[in-house]
């Protein structure tokens, strides 16, 4: 394992705000689920960010979202898109399907995982027009084995506080392992934000 170097906060921005979006793969019985989503969460999300174009905002999209997205709703692809285009909106990469990630590598293979991230790349290549530095594990979820498989694709690996833990990583925003930088996410405020989404209409 690569030797793990603290950043400070001059070293790396403290602030990054990044909302995950995924949906499992619907069939005609239950594709309801996702419109209701969609309509409820993320059509009102565009809805802020263009009447504030001052927020920029980091989107994890899974490639079973965007899909079904592009299907159902192709008018909220072409926003996103444009969000892209004006720099407000930075997408990350993550497994097409959303799988967690350990699993796949040791019941399957680590080919198996390439597949999916570079399925996931190519889907945000070919329709944004962008190749994402940023890797977020599905869950968090994450061994050895998928941060050096993640390192060689991305600059950057979103990891929870209890990983840095459990992995016996320094504490602080961001480790630098090798060439990549493992960032902590702030659970706290992630859960904090997530009690008051439900209100979100209220306060945008």
């Amino acid at each position: 394992m690569a030797t793990a170097t603290v950043l400070n906060e001059t070293q790396f921005p403290i602030w990054c705000p990044v909302f995950h979006l995924h949906q499992p793969p619907y069939d005609k019985e239950t594709i309801g689920f996702y419109k209701e989503c969609a309509s409820r969460s993320y059509s009102h999300h565009l809805d802020v960010l263009e009447r504030h174009p001052a927020i920029k905002v980091t989107y994890n999209a899974t490639g079973t979202l965007l899909e079904q997205m592009n299907e159902h709703n192709p008018e909220l692809v072409g926003r996103l898109k444009k969000g892209v285009e004006r720099g407000q909106i930075q997408l990350t990469s993550t497994p097409y399907n959303h799988p967690l990630t350990p699993l796949v590598i040791d019941q399957i293979g680590e080919s198996a995982v390439r597949e999916q991230i570079e399925r996931d790349l190519r889907l945000k290549e070919d329709w944004f027009g962008v190749r994402p530095n940023v890797f977020r594990p599905p869950e968090y979820a994450v061994s050895d084995r998928t941060v050096d498989l993640a390192s060689e694709y991305f600059d950057y690996i979103l990891l929870s506080a209890p990983t840095f833990a459990l992995a016996g990583l320094p504490e602080g925003y961001a480790v630098k392992r090798g060439k990549t930088t493992l960032v902590n996410v702030h659970q706290g405020l992630s859960g904090f934000l997530g009690s008051i989404a439900g209100n979100f209409r209220l306060i945008a």
